[in-house]
């Protein structure tokens, strides 16, 4: 059976910004993957220790739409420097050839555009241009 497959950072509007739906949230809700897999920067990680809040909120929301999501984080505590698109460049690409090596045919691979920094928006965006994989960009 196909599977809906969601990568995406994490940034500071996720998992909710002025009581409505981040990014993250808001593709969860609307395209209801079956495996996301959540980018944590340093500060990003800061939040999840201290209430969890990116899990909770998958966990709340799926119980609200009666679909379960299995959460995959993808710690980098060590980046601090969240500004450089290199770094970013070739941390998804690899991040993505591992995903990509666990898909089926017929699963269907999102990639969250629209959370996380500038720097990560832009290297998902040269990814997506390229059309280096099979993803679907929102």
């Amino acid at each position: 059976m196909s599977k809906k497959i969601l990568f995406s950072p994490v940034g500071g509007t996720d998992p909710i910004k002025y009581s409505r739906d981040g990014s993250m949230l808001h593709i969860c809700r609307h395209y209801k993957p079956d495996i996301v897999y959540l980018y944590l920067s340093h500060e990003m990680m800061e939040y999840h220790r201290r209430d969890n809040r990116y899990v909770d909120a998958l966990e709340r929301l799926g119980k609200y739409l009666n679909h379960a999501f299995e959460i995959h984080l993808i710690e980098r505590d060590e980046l601090i420097d969240v500004q450089q698109y290199d770094i970013f460049y070739k941390d998804f690409r690899q991040e993505i050839q591992k995903i990509e090596q666990t898909m089926e045919h017929g699963d269907e691979f999102i990639l969250n555009m629209a959370s996380g920094t500038p720097a990560m928006k832009s290297a998902l965006f040269v990814m997506a241009t390229f059309a280096e994989y099979r993803f679907l960009p929102v």
